[in-house]
């Protein structure tokens, strides 16, 4: 017999038909909403609660492969999506033991999940979980050991760059690019600090006059990996997180250190440094960087 529950939660889902007034895009946004609160309720539930702990094992559903990516103190557990539409959420279960007698229970809607404050060695295993109870069988037992402490360093340099003169005012020329690196964080809840040096041989009127139209910058962009059709990439924002102009004939400058705010998981950073020269002065010797160096670390730490 079908709980008295089930058919409160039917009339929430088509509840949005009701509202004869509402233009077909409204119909459906507010039936979107509708959904989103009817998971809610699938989850808050006492009797649908109840429900889905009578669980119903089918060995013919298919089982979720886990692919598992240890991060400082944790742990991001992905798996493809399921060819089974009536899979309603996982359930992700994390054990210190590889019988998980003792075993605590993630649930997700999406095909990832995250495990954070572990210090030691845990099992993981997942199965996908329909609303009528019945269960897909446990993955294949995933096997994890955080880092503790980690240090991740990348560096790039480059030697003897002409740096093309622009137009004035500076901020109209074109920032030339000496050092670059792209990488993809693998936990969002810490920082990477990023450093850099320049010597470089800078037009004499920035020194003799003052001028500020040669410059130095460190620039951030967040990739979320796709291209457009085009090719180019499409990047999510652009940050310039350290900036300072050339005042000497021949000088060095320290860029940084400058903390690097990771983005979400999955995405990329890409981090150049770059100079820009906008003088107009074509007779005096062009500006060259005689050595840039960008470094990148990412420490790991709870």
């Amino acid at each position: 017999m079908a709980r008295s529950h089930d058919t409160s939660l039917q009339h929430v889902r088509t509840f949005a038909k009701l509202f004869t007034n509402l233009t077909p895009d409204q119909q459906r946004e507010f039936e979107r909403a509708l959904v989103s609160v009817q998971d809610s309720i699938d989850t808050t539930s006492l009797g649908v609660t109840l429900d889905l702990l009578e669980r119903k094992p089918n060995q013919n559903l298919p089982i979720p492969q886990l692919t598992i990516t240890r991060s400082v103190r944790g742990a991001l557990v992905e798996w493809k999506p399921l060819p089974d539409q009536r899979i309603a959420f996982f359930e992700v279960q994390v054990s210190s033991t590889s019988n998980f007698g003792q075993a605590s229970t993630i649930a997700t809607y999406g095909n990832q999940a995250t495990i954070s404050g572990i210090t030691t060695t845990k099992f993981i295993r997942v199965r996908g979980i329909r609303k009528d109870g019945t269960t897909t069988p446990y993955s294949d037992i995933g096997q994890v050991t955080p880092r503790i402490f980690d240090v991740r360093i990348s560096f790039q340099e480059t030697f003897y760059v002409a740096i093309p003169k622009g137009p004035v005012p500076p901020i109209t020329s074109h920032f030339y690019p000496v050092g670059r690196i792209v990488f993809t964080p693998v936990d969002p809840d810490v920082k990477t600090m990023a450093v850099g040096f320049v010597s470089m041989f800078a037009d004499p009127n920035v020194m003799a006059y003052g001028l500020d139209d040669i410059r130095i910058r460190l620039v951030g962009r967040v990739w979320d990996g796709t291209f457009y059709s085009s090719g180019t990439k499409n990047i999510e924002s652009v940050t310039t997180y350290w900036e300072n102009s050339c005042g000497e004939f021949f000088g060095c400058y320290s860029v940084g250190p400058v903390p690097i705010v990771h983005p979400s998981l999955g995405k990329s950073v890409e981090l150049e440094l770059h100079v820009q020269d906008g003088t107009q002065q074509v007779t005096n010797p062009a500006t060259q960087v005689i050595w840039g160096w960008l470094a990148k670390y990412e420490v790991g730490l709870d």
